[in-house]
């Protein structure tokens, strides 16, 4: 195996930069495309595959996280080989034990895909291996390989809807998306060849020391980056369980074009990101001051951007998806969502720079009990479907007073630290 500590070069590193960005403007336009072309109902369904893929990272427990960090961390190639070998096993037998459980619900009022529930089990496997090699050549360092594993699975599945534009249905957009993961899963198990020689453990071998660390670590990850993922996705989930596939439908085209307009603010966040850890975790004087400056000169950025993306998107709606103008007054709302939601994510960098990463678990939790609250009693009540919009931008507001108060602490703290020590 190779040395993993080489580091990649700048190239590679803007390749993979790129290649992020394409893969969700592709998912954006895949969207829009299917959208245009499934009716409401069949789009809600849709969404539905969408959470269970975003939710199907407690198949493999965790451990693909853990594998990024113990492979970059390992220095002894047999002692990485172990550690990669224990998370495909972990993958393959908690699989196992999904798929026996999924298709025990088979007949029941639980499967809302009925007979796609065989493809809808299948791809949730494709995709569970294609976020392992992602994360296992991630831990070696093999960005251009991610890159174009990226770029095969999001223009592979628009290609097909274009070639088959006039007869997609719901089973044709699920099997698009079933091969282009499977050709981005071919190429990347070719691709890593070079690198690992992948194995299966049997089930008496894979209790070890390795088993344990990528459980143990894997499982705190999991719960961190689950309840980010419920804190994003808890009222499609429960307009999905309260209204049905057409209001889901047309409640994920709304997030599904907020998304698209959050793609600009990423790629500025993934710019700055690190500038700002290492600005916030130094004893630098004055950061206060810096910290007020940088909120109204983001906020008042942010008013511009979401005006302009308001009046784009009513003009996109009003000529090409008129069937979802009543999504119209849900997208504002959501979009006053995204100003706050960004304004929290600037003051979370401060957190993890200061290592109070648990305050922000924290913030999440209040806030999906918040959203929870709300949406469900809206959704219980029979309220407008614009009602959980803001059921959702509330929970927001609070997420953001909260990272916000969090910290101008940490920053004020950080201040009389270095005034102490001048």
């Amino acid at each position: 195996m190779e040395n993993f500590s080489q580091k990649g070069n700048v190239k590679t590193l803007i390749i993979y930069t790129f290649s992020r960005y394409y893969k969700q403007g592709i998912v954006f336009l895949r969207s829009m495309i299917l959208a245009y072309l499934l009716s409401i109902d069949a789009f809600g369904l849709y969404s539905w595959v969408a959470v269970l893929l975003t939710f199907s990272i407690v198949i493999n427990l965790g451990t693909n996280y853990s594998l990024v960090k113990y492979v970059s961390i390992k220095k002894d190639p047999l002692e990485q080989q172990r550690y990669i070998n224990n998370t495909f096993s972990i993958l393959v037998y908690s699989y196992i034990i999904f798929t026996i459980l999924a298709l025990a619900i088979t007949n029941t009022k639980i499967n809302i895909f009925a007979d796609l529930w065989f493809l809808v089990i299948f791809i949730l496997f494709l995709y569970q291996i294609n976020i392992y090699y992602e994360s296992l050549l991630r831990s070696i360092e093999k960005f251009t390989e991610i890159a174009i594993g990226y770029i095969l699975v999001a223009s592979l599945e628009v290609i097909l809807l274009l070639a088959y534009f006039k007869s997609v249905n719901l089973e044709k957009a699920l099997y698009f998306y079933a091969v282009s993961l499977l050709v981005a899963n071919v190429y990347y198990f070719m691709t890593s060849k070079k690198y690992t020689r992948l194995s299966l453990n049997s089930p008496k071998n894979l209790f070890g020391h390795e088993f344990n660390e990528l459980i143990k670590s894997g499982s705190l990850l999991l719960l961190f980056n689950l309840g980010y993922l419920l804190y994003i996705n808890i009222d499609k989930i429960l307009i999905g369980i309260y209204r049905g596939n057409e209001d889901l439908g047309i409640y994920n085209f709304s997030t599904t074009l907020i998304a698209g307009s959050a793609i600009v603010l990423q790629s500025i966040s993934y710019i700055y990101y690190s500038k700002l850890l290492k600005f916030y975790s130094t004893n630098k004087p004055n950061t206060i001051e810096v910290f007020r400056k940088t909120l109204i000169l983001l906020s008042v950025l942010l008013i511009l951007f979401n005006a302009a993306v308001i009046f784009v998107m009513q003009l996109f709606i009003q000529f090409f998806f008129t069937q979802y103008a009543e999504s119209f007054v849900i997208i504002v709302i959501l979009i006053v969502g995204q100003y706050f939601n960004t304004l929290a994510l600037f003051c979370n960098v401060i957190q993890i720079a200061r290592d109070k990463e648990k305050l922000i678990v924290i913030q999440q939790i209040i806030s999906i009990i918040v959203n929870t609250l709300l949406s469900g009693i809206f959704l219980i009540l029979n309220y407008p479907l614009y009602f959980v919009a803001i059921g959702t931008l509330i929970s927001q507001l609070v997420f953001t007073c909260l990272a916000y108060r969090n910290a101008k602490r940490q920053v004020v703290m950080k201040d009389e630290s270095s005034k102490a020590r001048s």
